[in-house]
């Protein structure tokens, strides 16, 4: 087999990969359209958030539930006095970080003790 390689340039090659990408995301989309109508037709709703907007009472109900749990907490913690052993109960109660962890250092709860006076 002889190849002639004279009339290659390298744009053939990025066209060619250009081209299979495009084909590859058209055809990824073509399946997704299908699949989310095949779900509309079994009736499954489709989207985010379906509950509305809540009324007032509902916000302070919620809200009143959410400082009546970190108040229990605060009470729970309040033995501890000092940001290490804040942060080894955090630990052990697997209270998650705001960042999702659940390990706690005493640097980080020290500075959040800072950030509430």
């Amino acid at each position: 087999m002889n190849l002639n390689l004279s009339n290659y340039t390298p744009f053939a090659s990025i066209h060619a990969g250009r081209w299979l990408r495009n084909q590859e995301r058209r055809m990824i989309s073509a399946r997704t359209r299908a699949a989310l109508a095949a779900a509309k037709a079994r009736g499954k709703k489709l989207g985010g958030f379906r509950g509305g907007p809540l009324s007032p009472e509902a916000q302070q109900a919620g809200l009143a539930t959410r400082q009546a749990a970190a108040a229990a907490r605060a009470r729970e913690l309040g033995r501890h006095r000092k940001p290490d052993g804040i942060a080894r109960a955090l630990t052990e109660r697997e209270i998650p970080t705001s960042r999702g962890s659940t390990t706690w250092s005493p640097s980080q709860v020290s500075r959040l003790l800072t950030a509430a006076r």
